[in-house]
């Protein structure tokens, strides 16, 4: 370790990952920092839908983004995290060591269902949504069925995005519940409106399996399908499973209020890879958490190696967006505890909400590891946050 010019290593060069690094940028200490991705590209994750149906979706190339900052740019695929030797193991290529290390690998799709992996497509990466595309496009001119799995964001943006689009196409949503909980009367009145016009099937019910051609329910009625995107969940990335951490029941690694992985006293986790909590409640994976918590832990970081104070990682929610096609949309207002209140905004003006904060997600991040300014914000929860000795041991 080179104790002049300490070595931060960043795993995962998505919203949290890339967040943290802008904000490290920001120490009065000169710093070695390496961002290691398996992609060359920093992708819209919460464009996939979009990308499905043909649409370009905006992406930024790592490499000249973070070079230009004096940040290392490695395309590598990471296999393990050893904390006890301070090393990283990556796929084909020599460890590297660090003396400290941001952990923001995310979230993959969970295709627990039985037949997911060998009948399913899930909606995991640009280039993974852009294969389906033309077997989509295909289907549509045939009038082909594509059976979407799942209750969630994902499941509702990915069948009313291909129906927007492909009005021919035939398509049954299937899932345990038919209402969203985190919608008031109003917003779930809208969305059950717009799926009923564009003529989508819904399916109430578990699922008990996937075949070659047809959903099972457990009551053992089938849907058939020509696609079937399964959009039921999500969990952690694996690797902190395969570096024997331990880790909860969605492979999520467990932190303190400042972001250390518990144990640690130099590696932080941000994003969905982290569990944890504000005010005793579970914060969820989302982007509008990740890119919060990877700024956070590049603050705790680099106070850290300025012999600052930490600062405890505070988040308040505002608001759920939806998108229903790009004529349609939702925004459930909430309040800093991720209630849902009774404000509710659709049509129009929920649509020009969801692609002010698409935008807004990809040009923060641009923009501070341009510029070096400090340019986004995110609410909090309202209670103080707690600070305490950067050099304390744990």
């Amino acid at each position: 370790m080179n104790t002049s010019k300490p070595t931060v290593i960043i795993l995962g060069a998505s919203y949290a990952g890339l967040m943290a690094c802008a904000r490290l940028l920001h120490s009065k200490k000169p710093l070695n920092i390496i961002v290691i991705d398996g992609k060359s590209h920093f992708e819209q994750k919460i464009r996939l839908h979009e990308t499905l149906t043909g649409q370009h979706t905006q992406t930024l190339a790592l490499s000249p983004l973070l070079e230009r900052r004096g940040v290392t740019f490695l395309q590598a695929y990471i296999e393990k995290l050893d904390i006890h030797n301070q090393q990283i193991t990556l796929k084909d290529l020599p460890p590297l060591s660090y003396d400290y290390v941001i952990y923001a690998l995310g979230s993959v799709p969970h295709q627990h269902i039985k037949g997911s992996a060998q009948f399913a497509h899930s909606l995991h990466n640009k280039q993974q949504v852009t294969s389906l595309e033309s077997k989509i496009r295909t289907l549509a001119q045939q009038e082909g069925r594509i059976a979407v799995l799942g209750s969630g964001l994902t499941a509702i943006e990915t069948c009313t995005e291909l129906a927007a689009t492909f009005p021919s196409l035939k398509i049954s949503l299937i899932s345990r519940q038919l209402k969203q909980t985190n919608l008031v009367e109003k917003a779930q009145s809208h969305l059950d409106k717009v799926l009923e016009n564009y003529g989508i099937d819904r399916h109430q019910g578990t699922i008990q399996a996937i075949s070659e051609q047809a959903v099972i329910l457990a009551d053992d009625q089938k849907i058939p399908f020509d696609l079937c995107l399964d959009c039921t969940g999500m969990v952690a990335n694996p690797v902190a499973r395969h570096s024997q951490l331990a880790v909860d029941e969605q492979g999520r690694l467990t932190v303190d209020g400042y972001l250390r992985l518990l144990g640690t006293n130099n590696v932080f986790v941000a994003g969905d890879a982290a569990r944890s909590e504000i005010n005793g409640e579970l914060i969820r994976m989302s982007c509008a958490t990740a890119m919060p918590m990877g700024a956070q832990a590049g603050i705790n970081v680099a106070a850290l190696i300025n012999h600052r104070v930490l600062q405890a990682f505070n988040f308040g929610y505002f608001a759920r967006f939806t998108s229903l096609g790009r004529k349609q949309a939702i925004v459930q207002f909430s309040d800093r505890a991720d209630q849902s209140t009774r404000w509710v905004a659709t049509d129009y003006l929920a649509c020009l909400y969801k692609e002010w904060i698409c935008k807004m997600t990809v040009a923060m991040i641009k923009w501070e590891l341009i510029t070096g300014l400090t340019l986004y914000f995110w609410s909090t929860s309202g209670v103080s946050t707690v600070v305490e000795p950067a050099n304390q041991n744990r």
